[in-house]
């Protein structure tokens, strides 16, 4: 239901403006989405990265990295439903620093 309609927005406030990677975790199952938009606002604009949450992810068969990004400020991570083709499940979103 509400297929489209759904967004949950991570608010993070990074203790120094680094580089960080961002890690997604999820639980995979048959029934989730393979296309699922994940939107990163970083110091240098927005990114776009599609998740396939039927595949298990690779940190520690929990995290799924979505890239490395520098935030200056504020890490706004959104989720959303619109256009997949299953279910989208979040579980946590992370930020770890790059060396």
């Amino acid at each position: 239901t509400s297929k489209g309609q759904m967004t949950a927005t991570y608010r993070l406030a990074p203790k120094e403006a680094l580089q960080y990677e961002v890690r997604l975790a999820y639980t995979p199952s048959r029934n989730r989405a393979t296309n699922v938009p994940v939107t990163i606002s970083h110091a240098g604009g927005e990114a776009l990265v599609m998740v396939n949450q039927k595949q298990q992810p690779a940190i520690d068969k929990m995290f799924h990295s979505l890239g490395k990004f520098r935030f200056a400020q504020e890490a706004l991570i959104t989720i959303s439903n619109v256009n997949t083709d299953g279910y989208v499940v979040i579980d946590a979103v992370q930020l770890v620093p790059v060396p």
